[in-house]
């Protein structure tokens, strides 16, 4: 490395401000700011989503229409294969070293490779909904299609990712629950049920038009020679295709171990409600985590190891700063809050909902390791936590749903969170020599759970003043946390502004 790039690179950390100073001075704060925006934008969208698609659809429909949406996203985790992790990894690194030519021809071959997968798999999907779950053809049909959609769009994004477009790639998460509240609700009311599956497609279409648009210089350009072959993706995502597997299985198919076990849609639309909220807070760290990877493997590259290790460890207790009073609040609101926006029909899933809040707390922090990881390219790690979190999952599931029915699968789902999330965290330790600030995440627990406990005994008292009463708490906490030193101005800045 020479003296030039060793003196920006040594400019990492300066004044609580994390900056990548390598050559093209990629931000860290800068790029979360962005997706931090669109993030906010997204997460407006997804509330609007929550909200108008249960009172449209009703329960009933709601648990199928659920229960195909659920069938898409494993579906195109499974034909994905794993080959985007080369797509995440090897495009930055060429762009950073100015040879073009060869991004483009891996975007080539993976194009190539995706597309041909489709067609073993739409047979399976007709197979799987249409003779297993004997769901009718037309929504076989409808879902299938939105399948394919779905898995060029994630395809053509990936790309975007690749180019270092974060804002641009986080932007899909802004449009699809957007496009598909609007559409829903315009087509369901002339197409039933029919017309919401429709609505899903014409929003994957808009998405994929935008896609392509964006990335058309490396979609249709660059040259065979510079293609790898197939082997290339397969040989490096193997682990990686796992790893996303068995993730995508413990966190999307409760609601076939339910509907299976138990016969009931409602119960799967019940189920739905609650891992919707599980999602939409453990999202919260995913704003980092998008910058994380590429920060990462650029630091890695110019031997900077101990100094992206101390950028993920301090946003990340940023971040768990920020998530346990809202998480306190979702607990503590979210019987109201579902009898306010979905109506009383869908209140029984207000205590499984609770239950997957404390789960979403391990998921984001999990999530963050995950990208870490990742980033580093250790997938034997990711790939023994996932599949531990997989097996205890079915394994407590089979157990609890036919004693406690929905309560007993979102029991079996945070026990299984928690104990991978503990694996990952303690091999990453071992493994990356992390030093983790266990005082302040020992002090930010108990004092959480400190003022769990005053909120709970006061609500049982009088539940009329629930909303001053967690205001006040999050006041306590905050003043705590500076009069501790575990917050300064620093860290309110850098949590909400992410960029000074």
């Amino acid at each position: 490395m020479n003296q030039e790039t060793a003196k920006r690179t040594r400019k990492i950390w300066c004044a609580n401000e994390m900056v990548l100073s390598q050559p093209d001075k990629i931000s860290i704060g800068k790029e979360s700011l962005k997706v931090g925006l669109v993030k906010v934008a997204g997460y407006g969208s997804f509330f609007l989503y929550w909200i108008w698609i249960p009172r449209t659809l009703g329960v009933t429909n709601y648990g199928i229409f659920s229960f195909i949406s659920t069938s898409i996203i494993l579906f195109f985790v499974f034909n994905r294969l794993g080959i985007n992790l080369p797509i995440f990894q090897e495009i930055p690194k060429y762009i950073a070293q100015k040879e073009v030519n060869k991004a483009k021809g891996i975007v080539r071959s993976f194009l190539r490779l995706r597309i041909a997968s489709f067609f073993p798999f739409i047979l399976f999907w007709i197979f799987f909904l249409h003779s297993f779950f004997k769901l009718d053809l037309i929504f076989v049909f409808l879902g299938g299609l939105g399948f394919v959609l779905r898995s060029m769009n994630e395809t053509i994004f990936s790309i975007i990712r690749g180019e270092q477009k974060i804002a641009l790639w986080a932007t899909q998460d802004v449009l699809r629950p957007l496009l598909g509240s609007v559409l829903i609700v315009m087509f369901f009311s002339i197409f039933s049920l029919v017309g919401a599956f429709f609505a899903l497609t014409v929003a994957e279409i808009i998405i994929l038009l935008l896609g392509v648009f964006s990335t058309k210089s490396f979609l249709f350009s660059g040259n065979r020679k510079d293609s790898p072959p197939p082997s290339y993706f397969l040989r490096t995502s193997i682990n990686f295709y796992f790893i996303g597997l068995f993730l995508i299985l413990f966190l999307n198919s409760g609601i076939y171990l339910i509907q299976l076990l138990l016969h009931d849609y409602d119960l799967v639309a019940y189920y739905s409600i609650g891992m919707t909220t599980h999602d939409f807070l453990s999202s919260l760290f995913s704003s980092l985590g998008f910058v994380l990877f590429p920060a990462v493997v650029i630091l890695d590259t110019y031997g900077q190891e101990k100094i992206a290790n101390r950028v993920m460890i301090i946003w990340w207790k940023r971040l768990i700063i920020m998530f346990l009073p809202l998480s306190l609040w979702v607990f503590f609101l979210i019987r109201p809050l579902i009898l306010l926006f979905l109506g009383e029909a869908y209140l029984p899933a207000s205590f499984p909902s609770r239950i997957f809040v404390i789960g979403a707390i391990f998921r984001g922090t999990f999530e963050i390791f995950r990208v870490f990881v990742m980033a580093r390219k250790e997938l034997l790690i990711l790939l023994k936590s996932s599949l531990v979190s997989l097996i205890l999952f079915y394994f407590l599931s089979f157990y609890l749903i036919p004693l406690y029915a929905l309560v007993g699968v979102a029991i079996a789902f945070i026990v299984a969170e928690f104990i991978a999330t503990a694996y990952l965290v303690y091999a990453s330790v071992k493994k990356f020599s992390l030093i983790l600030p266990w005082r302040n995440i020992s002090l930010l627990s108990v004092t959480t759970l400190c003022l769990a406990t005053i909120v709970w005994l006061i609500n049982c008292w009088t539940s009329e003043a629930l909303t001053l009463t967690l205001t006040t708490v999050t006041i306590i906490y905050i003043a705590f946390l500076i009069y501790k030193g575990e917050l300064n101005k620093n860290d309110l800045i850098d949590i909400f502004r992410a960029h000074r």
